[in-house]
């Protein structure tokens, strides 16, 4: 794993934006903050990012890269840029539910849960906005299963 810290001044905040654990935050300065946390990290081809029933501690964002999620060795989905991974496990402190691999080369942005948590004591309106991203993660999660 290749890990390098990101410069304050961020292009990667309109990724951030677009996620759907923040599509509906309306706060300049509470991306502006999770942007200055932020850490790029480069996983090679069939990495294990994460074990059923372990935590992660951090929230992953595909960059680039393909990864799927597992339960009991059947593939449930495959994912690419764009996806997000961990929110609920750093917001819940509950294991996955699914190991989660590397197709191929991946590149990640990660922000981890200290980062995330403090965004959030600071800028303590994004919490209910926040909240209606991850229900509409979990009801499709839960469609998956």
């Amino acid at each position: 794993m290749t890990l390098k810290h990101i410069s304050p001044v961020c292009q990667w905040q309109p990724m951030l934006q677009k996620l759907e654990i923040f599509g509906s935050v309306d706060c300049p300065a509470f991306f502006e903050q999770l942007g200055a946390s932020l850490d790029e990290v480069f996983l090679p081809a069939e990495h294990l990012i994460v074990r059923q029933g372990q935590q992660l501690h951090s929230l992953y964002i595909l960059v680039s890269g393909r990864i799927k999620f597992q339960v009991h060795q059947v593939t449930l989905a495959e994912l690419t840029e764009g996806a997000c991974l961990g929110e609920l496990s750093v917001l819940d402190h509950q294991p996955s539910p699914v190991s989660i691999h590397t197709l191929e080369p991946c590149h990640f942005l990660m922000l981890s849960e200290q980062a995330l948590l403090k965004a959030i004591q600071v800028h303590p309106g994004v919490s209910l906005q926040m909240t209606q991203g991850l229900y509409k993660k979990v009801c499709r999660f839960h469609a998956l299963a």
